[in-house]
C-alpha cells in the first residue's frame, strides 16, 4: 500500500545499486545496513560482483535475463533517448551490440547472461527470464517466494503480480512528479517504454535479423551450456 512516490523511493533506499560510485559506493551502502536483511541490485557481470560481500555464504541472488534482441532495442532507447549518452543511430548501436559487444555499457550481454546461467544450480542463485514472468507471472513469483523462504498465500501472490505488472509500474512512474524532476531526461521517453516480448521485430531489418542470428548461432556454438532465450511468445 502507499503512493507511487513512496514505493519508488523505497526501492532506491533499500535496494542500492552495487555498482554506484557516489556519493558513496553501492557496496559501502550495502554494508552499512543494520536491518536483518541486506538488499541490493546491480547490472554488473558476475566476475565483477563482490561475491563474498553479497552472499556472505548465505545470501541469495536473483538474476533476471531477457532475450538479447529485445535487450538490444531497449538498450538503444535507454541510452540514446532517455540518457542521451549514446550519440549514434540504431544501426550504430546494432553494430556495436553484434560486432563490438565489449564496448556496451556493463559489457558483452551474451557473456553477462551466460556467466550467471552457469551458476543457475547454485543454491544461492535463482535464474529468471523476463519472458517467463510475462507468460506466467504468478508461477514465477511463487518461485521467488519459495527461493527466499517465504510463505505467501495465493492472494498475496496475485497482489504482488498485480502491483508489479509492467503497466502498473509505468503508470506509477508517470505520476511520480518528484522522480520526473530528478530525472528530467526521462520526461520524453519514460523509465518504462513498452515491456513487450518480441518488439525487436519492429526495429530489426531482415538483413539485421539474419546478421544477428548468424552471430548468435556462432556464439552459442562456442558455449558449453546454451541459455534458452525466448525471442517471441504467443
Amino acid at each position: 500500500d502507499g503512493d507511487a512516490t513512496q514505493h519508488l523511493e523505497n526501492v532506491n533506499k533499500y535496494f542500492p545499486y552495487l555498482h554506484q560510485v557516489r556519493p558513496i559506493t553501492g557496496i559501502e551502502e550495502f554494508e552499512s545496513f543494520t536491518v536483518p536483511c541486506r538488499r541490493g541490485s546491480s547490472h554488473l557481470p558476475m566476475n565483477m560482483v563482490p561475491w563474498q560481500t553479497v552472499t556472505g555464504g548465505k545470501g541469495k541472488v536473483i538474476y533476471m535475463a531477457r532475450n538479447p534482441k529485445d535487450v538490444l532495442v531497449s538498450g538503444f532507447m535507454y541510452w540514446y533517448k532517455a540518457w542521451k549518452s549514446f550519440l549514434g543511430t540504431f544501426d550504430d548501436y546494432f553494430n556495436m551490440f553484434v560486432f563490438q559487444p565489449k564496448d556496451l555499457y556493463f559489457g558483452d550481454y551474451l557473456d553477462h547472461v551466460h556467466q550467471w546461467w552457469l551458476k543457475r544450480n547454485d543454491p544461492n542463485v535463482l535464474m529468471l527470464f523476463y519472458e517467463d514472468l510475462k507468460l506466467n507471472g504468478e508461477g514465477e513469483v511463487k518461485r521467488i517466494s519459495e527461493f527466499l523462504g517465504c510463505s505467501h498465500s495465493d492472494h498475496q501472490i496475485s497482489d504482488i503480480v498485480r502491483k508489479t505488472d509492467f503497466e502498473t509500474q509505468k503508470k506509477s512512474w508517470g505520476e511520480n512528479k518528484r522522480y520526473l524532476e530528478h530525472f528530467p531526461l526521462f520526461n520524453e521517453l519514460g523509465m518504462f517504454r513498452k515491456g513487450q516480448v518480441g518488439d525487436w521485430v519492429n526495429y530489426f531489418t531482415v538483413a539485421q535479423n539474419r546478421i544477428f542470428d548468424e552471430m548468435f548461432r556462432h556464439r552459442t556454438e562456442m558455449m558449453d551450456d546454451h541459455v534458452p532465450f525466448k525471442f517471441e511468445i504467443d
